[in-house]
């Protein structure tokens, strides 16, 4: 399609685009008609009102309100067949009480809608059903929205599971005072709102990861690090000792310059530490860095004695992966940008090992944490993991927003 084509239809007239054998692309279609098609999937506030829990509902109800189970039975129908051209004869209100379609088939058919839309596709049918009723096409949001919420439900629950468990356990009851209390917390959260910390907004549930025996996610990587930056900030111990602490947003600035060949441009972080470097303003650089997809690791580049060094929480178990990749690319930005010559120690920061397998980002943000706050070090040992879980809950929670993200979220199974 032209620019003058855009420009010529500037408003949206069904008998233009229904039905007319045109594809749908939100890249070419004019804005009009892209947002009809936004308007015809989009789940009406008084129908959201009525059939999602509102996202400032208290995780002490959220749990109980009874929601659609998952469809675990394999199905064997085309994604053609869940859409009709007839027009819609039934309301939605129903569908909470059926089980939700699988989450690919939701995927697909969510792929499928604006086309599906466009060809003059009317209504949602459920072929799982033998009643021939046809839903609007918002059927799908609708089905989308309930899988979020069934799924956050889930995780709440554990949650709550994983605190009871660990009260119940006498090995923990060094700790109980802090699991009940945390608990307490816990229900008194809204199960959908937000956490906003520096520039990472996330949605309350990125907690859920943290009560429990779960990996830490970027978001939550984050979070703790706006932490550790607040709190140089204020100590005047560490305010001006010259370590600076950078996000993940480091490496992925590292890997880029080193994809593309090129340490001279679209690095502003990495030019603001070399700034800082000759300005002899920053003497180190600590930072968090996910290897191989599920390691967190983190990466110590020492300017005063040109060393490069990490911590890594599964460095003498034999099964870590090896942060080669990222060491190499510290290696080229040191070598392009700097004319000392720096030297790898490799895993010589001092880390303690974790004691399961998916604490390696509490370890990372700990040893970033010990090196510039000079906190104690995190022990290994599965009740000051739980400690350090419960810790940081309580001290992320304390930055809710009231800030809605149930639409952000219910967006990714689009």
């Amino acid at each position: 399609m032209s620019t003058l084509d855009l420009e010529d239809s500037p408003t949206y007239s069904p008998g233009d685009w229904i039905g007319r054998g045109k594809t749908f692309s939100y890249a070419d279609l004019p804005s009009s008609v892209v947002k009809a098609y936004q308007d015809a999937i989009k789940l009406p506030t008084h129908l959201r009102n009525d059939l999602i829990p509102p996202a400032s509902t208290p995780i002490s109800d959220f749990v109980n309100i009874a929601l659609p189970p998952p469809d675990q039975d394999l199905l064997h129908t085309k994604v053609e067949e869940w859409f009709s051209s007839d027009p819609p004869d039934s309301e939605v209100d129903a569908l909470p009480e059926r089980p939700l379609p699988p989450a690919r088939l939701l995927r697909l058919l969510f792929e499928a809608a604006p086309q599906a839309w466009l060809d003059s596709r009317l209504s949602v049918l459920d072929p799982r059903y033998k009643e021939a009723s046809r839903y609007p096409l918002y059927a799908i949001t609708l089905w989308r929205d309930l899988a979020f919420v069934a799924t956050a439900q889930r995780q709440w629950e554990e949650c709550v599971a994983w605190l009871s468990n660990l009260i119940r356990d006498a090995k923990y009851a060094s700790i109980s005072k802090d699991l009940r209390a945390a608990r307490g917390e816990l229900l008194t959260l809204p199960w959908d709102a937000g956490i906003r910390m520096g520039k990472v907004t996330t949605p309350t549930s990125t907690l859920a990861r943290l009560l429990g025996p779960r990996w830490l996610c970027d978001d939550l990587i984050e979070l703790m690090l706006e932490d550790l930056i607040a709190r140089q900030r204020v100590d005047r111990r560490t305010g001006g000792g010259g370590e600076v602490i950078g996000g993940i947003a480091v490496m992925v600035e590292l890997k880029r310059a080193v994809r593309n060949k090129e340490f001279n441009q679209n690095l502003p972080f990495l030019h603001h530490i070399e700034r800082a470097v000759k300005a002899k303003t920053c003497r180190g650089l600590w930072f968090p860095a996910c290897v191989n997809g599920n390691h967190w690791v983190a990466f110590h580049v020492n300017f005063e004695d040109q060393v490069v060094e990490y911590a890594d929480s599964l460095a003498r178990s034999g099964v870590a992966p090896s942060p080669k990749a990222e060491v190499a690319a510290i290696e080229k930005w040191l070598r392009a940008r700097f004319p000392a010559r720096y030297k790898t120690r490799g895993p010589s920061a001092t880390q303690n090992q974790q004691p399961d397998t998916s604490s390696c980002g509490l370890f990372a943000i700990s040893a970033i944490r010990t090196a510039v706050l000079g906190d104690v070090a995190l022990e290994a040992a599965p009740v000051a993991v739980a400690r350090e879980r419960v810790s940081w809950f309580q001290m992320l929670a304390r930055h809710l927003v009231k800030t809605d993200l149930q639409n952000v979220q219910g967006s990714d199974l689009a």
